[in-house]
């Protein structure tokens, strides 16, 4: 038989203070779903890598700046953490599988949902470092209302007058980045036109109508896919689902 293409892959997580929410915490349930969607690739044939998005600088505890109890923490991590960006490259990709569940491990969530900054950081990666032939895709996950560096599909203005923080929640303005053109301000364009499919999924109940239509067309103007996981029952099947649409791309036999 041929062998099938490689695959890249780019988890991309939120960190935001709510995903400490619920028992147990979402980031443990996102985690290990994440994991487990990990070990459906071929160690040596396929890479996966992890960006998680949220607070930059230093988190002295889960929660800490979203004013989160300590007794909503209902999962392990390890703390203190200090991100140095509001999106963080937690591993690039590699065929070392357990190394990407380790950074997975690693999130610790905190105040703030730069999702239009998380897809960035993914995006760039992937486009500087896939495999040529590779089936390329970011599959990125949020439990609530983007808000800093503004909107991902950069509706309406684009600025750098502002800082990112400044940036409110489902904002029709957006962070500028220097470094790409008009026309790929817009994190979808800047995908598609760059072979990558974006799969999105929205986590919970705590998400707006608009929030979640934001992510359908993200996912659905690069080839994607949108899902909704109302629970955390919901999430592995949803993952499960998404490698073996990867897997079929790369011309895997998965009968």
């Amino acid at each position: 038989a041929l062998q099938p293409d490689p695959i890249d892959v780019v988890l991309v997580i939120d960190r935001s203070g709510s995903m400490l929410y619920d028992n147990p915490d979402r980031m443990h349930s996102v985690r290990e779903a994440a994991k487990a969607f990990v070990d459906q690739f071929s160690e040596n044939h396929d890479r996966a890598a992890a960006v998680s998005f949220g607070r930059d600088g230093y988190i002295s505890r889960p929660g800490a700046n979203s004013r989160i109890s300590t007794r909503e923490i209902d999962n392990a991590y390890t703390y203190p953490k200090t991100y140095s960006d509001h999106a963080t490259l937690d591993i690039g990709l590699t065929y070392d599988h357990q190394a990407v569940k380790n950074a997975l491990d690693g999130i610790v969530p905190d105040h703030g949902t730069p999702l239009r900054h998380g897809l960035k950081v993914s995006l760039d990666h992937l486009i500087n470092k896939a495999n040529s032939g590779s089936v390329r895709a970011v599959v990125l996950l949020s439990d609530g209302d983007y808000n800093w560096y503004g909107d991902p599909l950069a509706r309406g203005s684009g600025s750098t007058y502002y800082s990112p923080e400044q940036y409110g929640t489902l904002t029709r303005s957006y962070y500028r980045y220097g470094d790409l053109p008009s026309n790929w301000q817009n994190l979808a364009v800047y995908a598609a036109d760059n072979n990558i499919r974006i799969f999105t999924i929205s986590y919970s109940e705590s998400l707006s109508s608009d929030a979640r239509s934001t992510l359908r067309t993200i996912a659905e103007s690069t080839g994607g896919r949108y899902y909704h996981a109302p629970d955390p029952d919901a999430l592995g099947p949803i993952y499960t689902e998404i490698a073996g649409a990867l897997k079929t791309e790369a011309g895997v036999d998965t009968r």
